[in-house]
């Protein structure tokens, strides 16, 4: 093939530089590919902290307003007391799954008591455990018992201050696909005293993306929690 006059290359790309191209979009692409994974988990982490705060604020308004509560809420539905009203004995306590969330959503969406809505994201709220109560009360017309949910399906824990050291019928949660999780009050690691954390208030908290509660020594812990006052 005879060359171009005066020496000069025909235009186009030689076969060496399509491989530098394709080499270097082909590592663009696994970079991208890499990162998304970790964009979508740091965006439900931003949900579900942001769900575990705007409870965390409601049931500390809650305790600080003797004209709601007074008071935070107790794990167990069946203990609640609302105003002058057992309304826990009326409704009954089904099972013990999912035991303490299913209180506070409880509480949080009772007509007697006045707070903002959580959230109307119906990811964030569900039945897992699929168990009703006795009687239709709160904001739902029927008698589901339901709980607030973070964004990987799993119900929220929560434990007031007064069953760190006996939770017995509130360590277990299930999810709307049937998996069972054990929780437990969460303690400070050793260095720090080793005591119950939020010794006077209560714990909240998802076991986040990986679905188990971290180990009170974990480094590496990716267990979204609400620092109660």
């Amino acid at each position: 093939m005879t060359a171009p006059a005066g020496g000069r290359r025909a235009p186009g790309f030689t076969l060496v530089e399509i491989l530098v191209v394709l080499a270097i979009l082909g590592t663009l692409i696994g970079l991208i590919a890499a990162l998304i994974p970790k964009a979508m988990v740091a965006k439900q982490k931003t949900r579900a902290n942001h769900l575990i705060n705007q409870i965390g604020a409601a049931l500390t308004l809650l305790k600080n307003d003797p004209d709601q509560l007074g008071r935070y809420p107790l794990s167990r539905l069946r203990d609640l007391k609302i105003g002058k009203t057992m309304v826990g004995k009326e409704v009954g306590q089904q099972n013990d799954i999912n035991v303490g969330i299913e209180c506070i959503y409880f509480v949080l969406n009772n007509p007697d008591i006045q707070v903002q809505q959580i959230t109307s994201d119906p990811e964030l709220i569900g039945n897992a455990d699929k168990d009703q109560y006795r009687s239709a009360r709160g904001s739902a017309s029927d008698t589901e018992a339901r709980e607030y949910l973070d964004p990987w399906g799993q119900p929220l824990a929560y434990f007031h201050s007064n069953d760190y050291k006996e939770p017995k019928g509130l360590t277990d949660l299930v999810t709307p696909d049937g998996r069972k999780i054990s929780v437990k009050p969460k303690r400070m690691k050793a260095s720090a005293g080793g005591g119950f954390k939020n010794k006077n208030s209560f714990q909240l908290f998802s076991v986040g993306p990986n679905g188990e509660q971290d180990p009170d020594e974990a480094e590496d812990c990716d267990d979204i929690e609400f620092e109660a006052p």
